[in-house]
């Protein structure tokens, strides 16, 4: 009876053990179920972003920078076709110096010839001499008339070659002031376009970049995870550990129920004891070394979100860049456009000009041939008029038969001037419609067009600032996730608590069933292994093993560390 009652108190405290056992925090209930619940999160969430870098990569070259290699086509298109318009437009001004040179003698010409036909009336000179005949009276005033009609001819001539000098006079000067503002305006604007598109292309391989960076990013976190699956086989390995421990415990009470003395059972339990010291010291240990370890990787995933963030954020700025030069070149591109040379009204006011001037010449010369067939008429007229005995009517008519031969000789002679002067202007007129005309309206079509490939940059742009926002959205929210379990992953640190009071509980046991170890570890290590062969069975780990034997004094296997994966 004494027996027994002196060990109501180690079983008292076996029991208590044991309850503590029961109420050790099992991890996969605790900690651990929140990060194994949050890991294909994490995961799947870089994934997803890697595969959407992954579409930005293809975008960006299947669709040459976005479209930008299109564009650059494009642009180089709009340079051949302006400084072809240049090259054809002043090479056409190269007529019109000769045209208006060629006009200007007919001028001067006409001009001069205007004052020999200010002649004194013949009728006049024919009263004053004192000749009343009848016939030679009417013939007078016939020739008086042919002069005449001479004065309203020459003006023609004159205001008609006035005319068309005007006109060309006017559109080559508007054509020069033209052509030499746009020219010095293109090569500026041409300059700032072509300098903003090697920025877009260099933005475009940034943005590239980083999507790299963010498939890189993937991998660091699949390893990350894949790491902490494999520390969170200490979920099971410590529940196992904790299980086999409480079994353990269980069979040092049933040995203890057979009374003190039996040396042998007691002998038992303080080993047991010990043993079940050791494995729960070192289930302990490997669990804190577990959580550490992912804690660890949880702070190199909160790292990877943190660079992902910042390049995300590089590359929306980067977009966000892009897309202010997609505007600047807009309006680089609107005010070519608007340059003086290339204004819708220019070829319309050319060929109103042309038109002008060539009608122009048109009237001069038939005013010119109208004047040789009068210089013949009133040279044929004077000619037949008789002056004998009239001096003054002789001076009048000899300086009428001058002008009516004039007329005639110096008319010939001017008209090939006039065809070659009409020929020039047709030269003008065929380099501006087969070579200026062509060149304006494809530099216009392709001015026309730039504004409709700017704006799909833009589309593509946009569409990359959106996938760029969503990435960096969910990025954030993993980061504040891999905070929160951050902050949550304390659990191993109760575990540690209540291992550390289990501890305390079988050393005050140890103290009460026996007085010292060492009179209860007689024997060798083989005696002492074959007396709790029932607790190797239990083992499922090699880890557990090695601790079995640890405790009984021996040298554990070679452990590598790591559990057999394949025994538990």
């Amino acid at each position: 009876m004494e027996e027994m009652t002196a060990f109501e108190e180690p079983t008292r405290r076996l029991a208590a053990i044991v309850e503590g056992l029961h109420h050790l925090p099992v991890v996969g209930h605790e900690g651990f179920l929140n990060v194994g619940n949050q890991m294909g999160t994490f995961s799947g969430g870089f994934a997803t972003s890697a595969s959407r870098a992954t579409s930005i990569k293809e975008r960006i070259a299947t669709g040459g920078e976005l479209g930008l290699t299109t564009f650059k086509t494009d642009f180089r298109k709009i340079q051949k076709e302006i400084e072809g318009v240049f090259a054809a437009t002043t090479s056409m001004m190269a007529y019109h110096e000769a045209f208006l040179q060629r006009l200007g003698n007919i001028l001067n010409w006409s001009q001069q010839l205007q004052k020999e036909t200010f002649l004194p009336p013949l009728v006049e000179q024919l009263r004053i001499g004192g000749g009343r005949k009848v016939e030679r009276q009417t013939l007078c005033a016939m020739i008086d008339n042919l002069v005449l009609q001479v004065r309203p001819l020459l003006d023609e001539v004159v205001s008609s070659t006035q005319t068309a000098g005007d006109q060309m006079h006017h559109l080559t000067r508007r054509i020069r002031v033209e052509l030499d503002a746009s020219q010095h305006t293109t090569v500026a604007i041409q300059e700032s376009v072509t300098e903003t598109l090697k920025n877009m292309s260099r933005l475009v391989r940034q943005v590239d970049g980083v999507c790299v960076k963010m498939e890189s990013h993937s991998d660091d976190v699949n390893r990350a995870v894949f790491a902490m699956v494999q520390d969170m086989q200490m979920d099971d390995i410590t529940s196992q550990r904790i299980h086999h421990a409480l079994t353990a415990v269980e069979k040092i009470d049933e040995k203890l129920e057979g009374g003190s003395g039996k040396k042998k059972a007691v002998r038992w339990a303080i080993v047991a004891a010990r043993i079940v010291m050791r494995q729960l010291m070192e289930s302990r240990d490997s669990l804190v070394t577990a959580v550490e370890s992912i804690r660890g990787h949880l702070d190199s995933i909160a790292q990877t979100s943190a660079r992902q963030t910042d390049d995300v954020v590089e590359a929306w700025q980067t977009s966000m860049q892009f897309h202010h030069d997609i505007t600047d070149v807009s309006y680089q591109l609107g005010a070519l456009v608007r340059l003086g040379i290339f204004e819708e009204t220019l070829p319309t006011d050319i060929l109103r000009a042309l038109t002008q001037s060539e009608n122009a010449l048109f009237q001069a010369k038939r005013a010119m041939d109208m004047l040789v067939m009068t210089g013949h008429r009133l040279e044929k007229l004077s000619s037949s008029l008789s002056t004998e005995g009239l001096p003054r009517l002789s001076t009048v008519n000899n300086r009428i038969i001058t002008l009516a031969r004039n007329l005639q000789t110096q008319c010939a002679e001017k008209l090939p001037e006039f065809d070659e002067a009409n020929n020039q202007l047709q030269e003008f007129s065929a380099v501006f419609a087969e070579k200026v005309t062509p060149r304006l309206m494809r530099t216009s079509s392709l001015l026309r067009r730039a504004p409709l490939t700017t704006q799909q940059l833009d589309i593509n742009n946009a569409d990359l600032v959106r996938i760029m926002k969503e990435i960096l959205q969910e990025t954030r929210q993993i980061a504040g996730q891999v905070e929160l379990l951050q902050a949550d992953l304390t659990f191993h640190h109760q575990v540690g608590d209540q291992v550390e009071k289990l501890l305390k509980q079988f050393q005050d046991l140890l103290g009460i069933i026996g007085v010292g170890l060492g009179e209860y570890l007689e024997g060798d290590l083989s005696q002492l292994a074959a007396e709790f062969e029932d607790l190797v069975s239990l083992y499922t780990m090699a880890s557990e093993r090695n601790a079995h034997l640890a405790a009984l004094g021996g040298e554990g296997g070679a452990d590598s560390g790591e559990d057999d994966i394949e025994l538990f």
